[in-house]
């Protein structure tokens, strides 16, 4: 037998090795597969289920029946695409036969001996029945919402028309008494129909329509009988609308709670499906695991068997090619050193021969390769270089263009843009928000009587320490309009109405403070006027977002309770912080007011009441014991819990007669 003949049995067996290794990864690739196929199919299940999800999210965001009827026949779709999926048939669904349905996709891929995995398969799509019927019910809830809130916009022209009407006319009468009972009734009418809708608070609303009857029962109010009962008779209509108003309001919230809670129960099945999921494909894992380390044992077993008839064989053949084949390994050897010059001579059969010329020709390509490689190398080492630097460069004017960008935005702004919560879109939403104005009295006299320059300096301080504490407070600056500052609270971020309003009141008590010290700096430098603020402040509901054009656009508020804010600051006296009524209710238990004034504001058809802004509770209590005069050119502030009189009583008598003399 020749070493061709030999050569051919060795790969013959060798061959013969291969088939049947192959064979076995075959099937062992199969059952993969097919595990691979249905965590497919588990995947694509649970897709769709996400989708229903988001669809019911975005339907009840919808505010009008025609749009959630498009998100209902949308989640009707996704419906049967995911029974078309699970291979349930509309009769399954009917029969309640949610096993059956659930096994006709498990059978597809298990036969018929379910296991593990297949219940909690099952499982899956057991959810998911209960997912669709909860999501009916949603859209149901949704749609009786939507009704309500149709009724509701239905009938609140008349109760406002009913309202303004007798608020117009109590009004006119000069009983102050009555005319506060007649803010009580506006004040918990937004209270039941907006804010609570709950049964206390229309309990209060319609309390307080009869408290303004019974006033006007009173003999001694200056109105005749004919306009008393007149009045009377539109109170009781009122009364009989608010009743019915409160009712729709509360209704709507019961509904609006109904809803939540079955969305809550949707997304707990959602949750349990994905958990089962993990579980189903964590058992497929391990039953395909297990079969794969019993064929890879079989395997082994037949390797073994093969290597030693391989090594018997070709024990017998190297005793006679043992020579040709030391050196063929002795020219590896070499290329594996990098030594590409080896050459092999041999003679003996022409088959080695060939095997060495053949050798000599790859080891003359590795060469022509090696020296190729190297060349490349050298090249992508340069461009790699070259390239990194350019992008460092980028991302430093990238950064530094960053950097500067940041100065024309609020820090919350730029924040969320910056960290992708928000997009640079035309995008407006409804809020309700604390809007803080402020101007400089006198600033504009100054402006005739300081250079450029140092007008420029002292407006850039004065904003410097105003923007300082606006964002200690967490306050978004709107914009600087000149002296005038304008600053909201409640968006991007918020802390609840009540604590944005608090916070924004005590931003403007330290700006007034910090005040009296730049005031005393600049008479310092010589700039003799007094520079005193005012402030305006008011909450109520904004539209707040992005406004402008598609190339250029500006995060801002805009709405009647702006203006209202603007008139409030107009208003004001130096040194003054003015608040609206519905600031006042949110700051009262923490923030000392006295009551002032109603005003007329244009746009607003009855007079809006106005507080004084005094000071912080605790603080009023700490300088009960301090004295404090301050006028032109004139600065006294005595601490009585820290002072000593008698040193004090001296220093002022000193002082005292050195003026005198």
């Amino acid at each position: 037998m020749n070493i061709r003949t030999k050569l051919n049995l060795s790969f013959a067996i060798l061959v013969i090795s291969v088939a049947v290794a192959g064979a076995v990864g075959i099937f062992a690739t199969h059952e993969v597969i097919e595990n691979y196929e249905i965590n497919e199919k588990i995947s694509d299940l649970l897709s769709i289920q996400r989708k229903m999800n988001t669809l019911i999210a975005e339907a009840i965001a919808s505010s009008e029946l025609s749009q959630l009827e498009i998100r209902q026949q949308q989640f009707n779709q996704l419906l049967d695409e995911f029974h078309k999926t699970a291979q349930i048939s509309i009769e399954d669904e009917e029969s309640e036969a949610s096993e059956s349905g659930a096994y006709a996709f498990v059978e597809s891929f298990f036969g018929e001996k379910p296991n593990q995995g297949a219940s909690l398969i099952q499982e899956l799509i057991g959810n998911e029945l209960e997912m669709e019927q909860i999501g009916k019910v949603i859209f149901t809830i949704h749609k009786e919402k939507l009704q309500q809130n149709s009724v509701f916009l239905q009938n609140y022209p008349l109760e406002r028309d009913q309202r303004k009407s007798i608020r117009k006319t109590i009004f006119r009468l000069p009983d102050g008494k009555l005319i506060k009972d007649m803010g009580d009734v506006q004040y918990y009418s937004k209270e039941t129909l907006y804010q609570h809708r709950d049964k206390g608070h229309l309990d209060q609303w319609l309390g307080a329509i009869d408290l303004v009857r019974d006033q006007l029962r009173n003999p001694l109010l200056g109105i005749s009988d004919e306009e008393k009962k007149q009045v009377l008779k539109e109170l009781g209509k009122y009364a009989n609308t608010a009743s019915i108003m409160g009712e729709i309001a509360i209704a709507a919230r019961e509904t609006e709670a109904l809803e939540q809670q079955k969305i809550s129960e949707f997304q707990e099945r959602l949750r349990a499906n994905e958990e089962a999921s993990v579980r189903a494909k964590a058992t497929l894992d391990q039953t395909a695991k297990e079969l794969t380390q019993n064929l890879s044992v079989i395997q082994i077993i037949f390797i073994v068997i093969m290597v030693a008839c391989a090594f018997v064989l070709s024990t017998y053949i190297s005793r006679a090619v043992s020579h040709s084949v030391v050196r063929l390994k002795e020219g590896v050897q070499h290329i594996r050193e990098g030594d590409l010059t080896i050459r092999i001579e041999l003679q003996t059969d022409d088959e080695f021969n060939g095997l060495a010329r053949a050798f000599n020709d790859m080891t003359d390509d590795l060469k022509t390769a090696h020296n190729a490689l190297e060349e490349y190398n050298r090249n992508l080492e340069k461009t790699v270089t070259e390239r990194t630097q350019e992008l460092n460069e980028q991302k430093n004017m990238m950064e530094a263009l960053a950097a500067k960008l940041s100065k024309y935005l609020s820090p919350q702004v730029y924040q969320s843009i910056f960290s992708g919560k928000k997009d640079v879109t035309h995008e407006t939403y409804r809020k309700q928000l604390t809007i803080f104005f402020s101007d400089i009295k006198g600033f504009t006299e100054l402006t005739d009587s300081l250079e450029s320059e140092t007008l420029a300096k002292v407006l850039n301080e004065y904003l410097n320490e105003m923007a300082q504490i606006a964002l200690s407070y967490e306050g978004t600056i709107d914009k600087f309009i000149g002296d005038a500052i304008m600053i909201f609270f409640g968006d991007p971020d918020t802390k609840g109405e009540q604590r944005d309003a608090i916070n924004c009141v005590r931003m403007a008590l330290e700006m007034r403070e910090r005040m009296k010290s730049l005031r005393e700096k600049w008479d310092a430098q010589g700039i003799s006027t007094p520079l005193r603020i005012r402030m305006g402040i008011n909450t109520g509901f904004c539209t707040v977002g992005n406004f402008g054009s598609d190339d250029r656009l500006d995060y801002t508020i805009v709405g009647g309770q702006v203006n209202l804010a603007s008139r409030l600051e107009s208003n004001a006296e130096p040194d003054q912080i003015l608040i609206s009524h519905e600031t006042y209710a949110l700051i009262r238990k923490e923030i000392a007011c006295k009551k002032k004034d109603a005003i007329k504001v244009k746009g607003i058809a009855y007079p809006v009441q106005t507080y004084q802004v005094i000071d912080t509770e605790e603080t009023l209590q700490n300088t009960q014991r301090q004295l404090t005069k301050n006028f032109d050119g004139f600065s006294l502030s005595v601490d009585l819990n820290r002072s000593d009189r008698a040193q004090v009583l001296k220093t002022l008598q000193t002082t005292i007669d050195e003026l005198k003399g």
